[in-house]
């Protein structure tokens, strides 16, 4: 069923985090929406900001439709996002990132979209800001090619909360965001999981739904970010059930007992020093987008190393 001649009120959720770089322009990409004022509102979380954040949200003040919460400390941004949650009147949630800048009449594609009640969540294209140095781990992050056709439902583990907006309803059926995942990564799959198993044919990806994403992130930070999170929150995360397990190719886990012997023993050489050497000399020497392949090697490389550390605590 289609309802699409009314505006629905949107709770725009802004986590932010020494953000005062980016927060204005994000912000301001939003109040400057072809949308109705009184059918949105704007809650902007600082999450203990020592960098002169605060200041700057000040500066912004609380306006009509802008709603400031100051945590006391860093508590993550699961706990970020909860407040944002607990504090929204919308009947829609629009997770949106301090450092994402919205395209025109984003607000409205949303809503637009939300007059179909198969709907459950939708999670929209992030390309990189034009002042963002592109390099080949900046291209592939650019890339859609993994969601082939955008009209069907998409797996939960595609389905992060930078650029998304979803059902209140649902939230609160399901549960908030689980604040145990403190460092990056983790809380956007679970709760997605959640979401999933009570609606699997509900979340979508749509392209027109762009944010222009201000930051760039070195290959090497994120490695260290996914060994990290592999040993400390995706043994939280793989207690979900068989199917994050698979999501994550875990199969392939020597730490993991349902792995079959020939997946174990790929596994055992994928986590070798000499894969992650192999890796880094071929990415680096190899032009996109060959080297892709290289660099799905090192992600699996430090995933699987990560996780194994975990079991071996």
């Amino acid at each position: 069923m289609i309802d699409s001649n009314r505006y629905r009120f949107i709770s725009i959720i802004v986590p932010c985090y020494n953000s005062k770089k980016t927060i204005k322009e994000c912000v301001s990409s939003i109040v400057s929406q072809d949308y109705p004022e009184d059918s949105f509102e704007i809650l902007i979380i600082d999450d203990g900001s020592n960098d002169g954040t605060r200041d700057i949200l000040k500066e912004i003040g609380r306006g009509k439709n802008i709603k400031l919460f100051f945590h006391a400390e860093n508590r993550g941004l699961a706990a970020a996002r909860n407040t944002g949650i607990g504090n929204a009147n919308g009947e829609i949630l629009l997770f949106v990132d301090s450092d994402m800048i919205l395209s025109e009449r984003f607000l409205q594609k949303v809503n637009n979209l939300f007059a179909r009640d198969d709907i459950i969540g939708v999670i929209g294209k992030r390309i990189s800001h034009h002042t963002v140095k592109m390099d080949k781990y900046q291209r592939y992050r650019n890339e859609y090619k993994r969601i082939k056709n955008w009209s069907k439902p998409i797996p939960f583990y595609y389905f992060l909360f930078n650029l998304t907006a979803v059902r209140k309803e649902v939230i609160e059926e399901v549960g908030y965001f689980n604040e145990t995942y403190k460092i990056w990564g983790g809380e956007d799959n679970d709760l997605a999981y959640r979401i999933y198993k009570k609606y699997p044919a509900g979340l979508y990806f749509n392209p027109e739904l762009i944010g222009y994403h201000r930051h760039y992130k070195p290959l090497k930070n994120e490695l260290e970010n996914i060994y990290k999170f592999a040993m400390i929150n995706l043994p939280m995360l793989v207690r979900g059930g068989e199917e994050m397990v698979k999501a994550y190719k875990l199969e392939y886990s020597t730490a993991y007992t349902g792995s079959n012997f020939l997946k174990a023993w790929v596994g055992r050489f994928l986590i070798t020093g000499l894969v992650k050497k192999a890796g880094i000399f071929f990415y680096e020497i190899s032009f996109y987008p060959l080297s892709n392949i290289f660099l799905k090697l090192l992600f699996a490389n430090y995933l699987l190393r990560g996780f194994s550390k975990s079991a071996n605590k």
